[in-house]
C-alpha cells in the first residue's frame, strides 16, 4: 500500500507525480504536519493519512514546499530524523524524500492524495 501524489496543475515533470510507500509516507506526512501546522488545517492533516483523494490546493502546496526546503537547509529536518524514525520501528523518515517531497510540492499546483 502507498500514496499516490497527482498534480493538480503541475509546473514541471518533477511536480507531476509523487510516490511513497506506507511505511515511508507516515513520518513524512507526520513531519510536513507538525512543522506546517500553521498551513495545513485539521482536515487536511486528518485527510492527508487516508489515499482517497483529498486536496491540497495549490497556495497550501507552495507554502508547504517552502517551509520544508527550509527547514531542510535549516539542518532541521537531518536533526530530527531520530525523533521521527522513533515513533514506529516499521517506518523510515528520510531527509531526502521530504526535500522530494517539497520540490514536488512547489511544482505541483496542488495535489491528490490516492
Amino acid at each position: 500500500m502507498g500514496m499516490d501524489l497527482y498534480a493538480v496543475n503541475p509546473e514541471s515533470p518533477k511536480g507531476e507525480y509523487f510516490r511513497s510507500n506506507v511505511w515511508f509516507w507516515r513520518p513524512l506526512w507526520q513531519y510536513t504536519c507538525d512543522t506546517c501546522d500553521d498551513i495545513l488545517s485539521k482536515e487536511d492533516m486528518l485527510q492527508g493519512e487516508y489515499n482517497d483523494g483529498y486536496e491540497i490546493n495549490a497556495q497550501k502546496a507552495f507554502l508547504i514546499s517552502a517551509r520544508l526546503e527550509e527547514l531542510f537547509k535549516s539542518n532541521h529536518t537531518h536533526e530530527n530524523k531520530e525523533y521521527y524514525n522513533g515513533l514506529s520501528q516499521d517506518h523510515t523518515f528520510d531527509p531526502d524524500f521530504v526535500m522530494e517531497f517539497a520540490k514536488f510540492c512547489g511544482d505541483s499546483g496542488g495535489f491528490n492524495i490516492y
